[in-house]
């Protein structure tokens, strides 16, 4: 009689590599998707917070359609391209500014 082949057996240790990697095989394969839906909702939200006027660009429910119609492009268009910066928050906040009555010259004039 020659040898004889028996199964492999797989202990205790196998099982838990074979559960490790069907778990990190199927996490991988839905993390790009929850990473693509955090970042939209993070653009939305800033969206709506952002001051119509320092939105740059485009008009603010314009910037939400074209983030939730194209989730991932939208998103980096709007992180790159229409995000508040520093000059357009400071030409926003300088043309709502209430001017001071001692700085308006119709209100001096008026005196």
């Amino acid at each position: 009689m020659g040898p004889s082949i028996r199964p492999r057996q797989i202990g205790f240790r196998g099982r838990r590599t074979a559960f490790r990697c069907a778990y990190s095989c199927s996490m991988g394969r839905y993390l790009p998707i929850i990473i693509v839906a955090l970042l939209t909702i993070y653009c939305v939200v800033e969206v709506a917070q952002a001051s119509p006027y320092a939105v740059r660009r485009m008009p603010r429910w314009l910037w939400a359609t074209v983030i939730i119609c194209f989730p991932l492009i939208g998103s980096a268009f709007w992180l790159l391209l229409g995000r508040p910066n520093s000059a357009s928050l400071s030409a926003s906040a300088r043309s709502s500014r209430p001017t001071a009555p001692d700085d308006d010259p119709d209100f001096l004039r008026g005196l």
